[in-house]
């Protein structure tokens, strides 16, 4: 009789977003699905920004809050992360 083991994990998908800067209005993005835990991460105009109180941004569920002076007037945020 053959063992029957777990049943794999579907792999991750990957989303990429990206927004223009003079669009983003209240400092906030909301992304089209919910991150993963540890697969944010997020660009603007190529380079990489932090994610924490004290640094670049804030996550909650699917919504992205820039912290003050983080975003230019022009420009662009990209935004890469896996979901379920």
């Amino acid at each position: 009789m053959a063992t029957i083991g777990a049943i794999p994990s579907p792999p991750p998908k990957w989303n990429d977003e990206i927004f223009e800067c003079n669009s983003i209005s209240n400092s906030k993005v909301t992304v089209a699905k919910e991150p993963t835990e540890n697969t944010l991460f997020v660009f603007l105009n190529g380079q990489y920004l932090t994610k924490g109180s004290s640094y670049d941004y804030m996550i909650n569920g699917q919504e992205i809050t820039f912290n003050t002076n983080v975003l230019t007037t022009d420009g662009h945020v990209s935004i890469k992360y896996s979901y379920i």
